[in-house]
C-alpha cells in the first residue's frame, strides 16, 4: 500500500476521479463524504490559514482510503499549537475515514494511525470530531491508539444523533402526537390556503426566505456570512444535479412559512436544516406539519432511514428513541 499526501488545491483537483470512484465503494457512505461537499467547502469556507493534509491510500494505483485532514494553528494558554484535524471544521454532522469496503477497516486504520504517529514531529495535537458510534471507526481508533505508549488519547461524548428506521416508524413514534399533527393540519387547511411541497426543485425565492428565517431565529446565524451562504447555495445545485437535494416547504396563502434544506440518497433522508417563520404563531405547528409530511412522503417511497442528525431537541423523540452518539477524539503526545 502507498500513501500520498494532498497538501495544495492544485493537488486536490488531481484526485477528483479517485475520490469520486471511492465514494461508490465505501461502507456506510454519507453525503458529507462526497467530492461535491469537499470541493464546495474548500472553495468557499476553508479558512485561509488552514493547510490541506489529505491522506490518500492506494493499492496497485487504486485509491482505497481517504483521510481528509488539515493543519490549523490554535493558541492555548499563550502558546501556539499546530493541530491536525478534519478538513470540515464546520458544516458536517459526521466525519469518518473513507475506506473501500473490500478491505479490512482495522488494518487500514492501523496503517493510517502509524503514518500519523511516524509524522508526529509535524503536529502538537490531533483532533478528530464528530465520529459517530454507528460506524465503528471511533472504537477501532481507540483500540489502535491504546497500543502506542508515546500517545495519549482523550475520548469525549459530543452529542446524540437520533434517527428513524422508516420500516418500523409506528413502533417508535408517539402515535397520539402524530394524530394531533394531522388534526392541526386539517384545522390549518380550514383557515388558510395550504400548500406543501415535498422534494421540490431548488427555488431562489424560497431560498431567500430560508436564509431570512434562519437569521431571524439565530443571532449568530452562519448565513450572515456571504461565503457560507454561497457554499450552501452552490452545494444545493450540485446535490440537485445528483438527485441528492431534499428541499421542502409549506406555504399559507402563498406565503412561505416553513422550509427544510437537507439531503437524500437511495437509503436515507438527512434532516439537515429546518426553519420556520417567527411571525407565525407557534400553536399552528407549521414546522411539525412539514416534518410529518416529509417523513410520510419518503416512507411511502421505500426510503429506509430518516436521520435527524445532531441534537436532542424534544420533537425528535416524538418520532423515535433510536439514537447513536458523536464522539470527539484528541490525541496528544506523552
Amino acid at each position: 500500500m502507498d500513501v500520498k499526501i494532498i497538501d495544495s488545491i492544485e493537488k486536490f483537483y488531481l484526485i477528483k476521479d479517485d475520490w469520486v470512484s471511492l465514494e461508490k465503494r465505501v461502507d456506510d457512505f454519507q453525503i458529507f463524504y462526497s467530492w461535491d461537499w469537499a470541493e464546495s467547502y474548500i472553495n468557499n469556507v476553508l479558512d485561509s490559514g488552514d493547510k490541506l493534509f489529505i491522506i490518500m491510500i492506494y493499492e496497485k494505483n487504486t485509491c482505497i482510503g481517504i483521510f481528509p485532514l488539515i493543519f490549523i494553528e490554535r493558541e492555548i494558554e499563550l502558546k501556539k499549537y499546530k493541530i491536525l484535524t478534519y478538513l470540515y471544521r464546520y458544516s458536517v454532522d459526521y466525519n469518518d475515514i473513507y475506506i473501500d469496503k473490500k478491505y479490512n477497516k482495522y488494518s487500514i486504520l492501523k496503517k493510517l494511525m502509524n503514518f500519523i504517529h511516524e509524522n508526529s514531529k509535524y503536529w502538537d495535537m490531533v483532533e478528530l470530531k464528530c465520529l459517530n458510534s454507528r460506524y465503528g471507526t471511533i472504537y477501532l481508533i481507540q483500540d489502535i491508539i491504546s497500543k502506542f505508549p508515546s500517545l495519549n488519547l482523550i475520548s469525549e461524548q459530543n452529542v446524540i444523533t437520533p434517527y428513524i428506521n422508516l420500516v418500523h416508524t409506528n413502533d417508535k413514534a408517539n402515535l397520539s402526537n402524530m394524530r394531533e399533527i394531522r388534526r392541526k393540519e386539517r384545522k390549518l387547511r380550514k383557515s388558510f390556503g395550504v400548500d406543501i411541497k415535498i422534494n421540490s426543485e431548488f427555488n431562489l425565492e424560497v431560498w431567500n426566505k430560508f436564509t431570512e428565517f434562519h437569521k431571524d431565529t439565530w443571532n449568530d446565524s452562519m448565513f450572515k456570512y456571504n461565503e457560507v451562504e454561497n457554499f450552501y447555495k452552490i452545494l444545493a445545485k450540485k446535490m440537485e444535479n445528483k438527485n441528492c437535494l431534499e428541499f421542502s416547504y409549506l406555504t399559507l396563502d402563498n406565503e412561505c412559512v416553513a422550509i427544510h434544506y437537507g439531503f437524500k440518497d437511495e437509503n436515507k433522508i438527512y434532516y439537515y436544516i429546518p426553519v420556520y417563520s417567527k411571525k407565525i404563531k407557534k400553536n399552528l405547528s407549521v414546522g411539525s406539519i412539514l416534518l410529518y409530511n416529509i417523513i410520510t412522503y419518503y416512507k411511502e417511497r421505500g426510503i429506509k432511514e430518516f436521520d435527524f442528525m445532531r441534537g436532542n431537541e424534544a420533537y425528535k423523540f416524538d418520532w423515535t428513541d433510536s439514537v447513536s452518539m458523536n464522539y470527539d477524539l484528541t490525541i496528544n503526545k506523552n
